[in-house]
């Protein structure tokens, strides 16, 4: 995408150095060491490609942790030690969040989206997971959670205690609204919808496009068209290619 909307002339970007540490940035799901190209989105008012892709790299360190975190539930008390990680979590959301405050260097924003600051979202859910039972026979946690995002929403700019609040209101929607069960069914383009959202937006802002319905209705409808093919081709190509393969090894011919 970068060779068709930069500004530069396309030798002089396929030769940058910005270009090629780009790409081994990302390909090492390391965003935030190189997130934009050069001549690209620079008039906009955020410069980065894909500013979702940072995520991608946390998400891989979340997995990459499971193995010890069940190693500590089995060795200790399951409870404390998630507990443990969730506070832990949240104080280094707070301090990393307030240094950046007070002193305006970017080191504590990053330091703040890394694995430490994210931990609560995903350990969080696996306390709740296994206390599941005792949660939906809590139903005012749920008023309490929806209170609290919409308190933070529209009056706070709180964010600490997001990771319960979020969490327990996708519990409840996710195990109580039976209807949903009937949508999930079908297709889910979710995550190339995520995947694909912020570079479609970069290209509308840069097109002129001002910030209102209009603009958030067109976006959708591109966001949805761009999931679909990447799902039906490049997905689905990937998975059948992998679960075939997995097949002729288990069943040789």
């Amino acid at each position: 995408m970068g060779i068709v909307v930069t500004t530069m002339p396309i030798g002089d970007f396929l030769s940058c150095k910005t270009t090629w540490k780009y790409l081994v940035a990302n390909l090492c799901f390391s965003n935030f060491m190189q997130p934009t190209l050069p001549g690209v989105f620079e008039t906009n008012p955020q410069p980065f490609v894909n500013a979702s892709l940072w995520t991608l790299k946390v998400e891989i360190m979340f997995y990459l942790s499971l193995p010890i975190v069940a190693y500590l539930m089995k060795r200790f008390n399951r409870d404390k030690v998630l507990w443990a990680i969730i506070i832990f979590s949240i104080l280094w959301d707070v301090a990393t969040s307030q240094l950046f405050g007070l002193t305006g260097n970017e080191l504590f924003e990053r330091m703040n989206r890394q694995i430490f600051g994210q931990l609560s979202y995903f350990f969080f859910p696996v306390l709740l997971y296994a206390k599941r039972n005792e949660l939906f026979k809590r139903w005012w946690l749920f008023a309490v959670s929806i209170l609290g995002m919409a308190l933070q929403l529209c009056i706070w700019e709180i964010t600490y205690f997001n990771c319960f609040f979020f969490t327990i209101t996708i519990f409840f929607v996710a195990y109580k609204a039976k209807f949903l069960f009937r949508i999930s069914n079908a297709k889910d383009y979710s995550y190339e919808m995520f995947l694909l959202h912020f570079p479609v937006l970069q290209i509308l802002c840069m097109c002129g496009m001002a910030f209102d319905f209009i603009t958030a209705v067109v976006a959708l409808v591109i966001i949805s068209i761009l999931a679909f093919i990447l799902h039906s081709v490049c997905e689905k190509m990937s998975y059948r290619n992998l679960f075939e393969n997995r097949h002729k090894q288990v069943l040789p011919a």
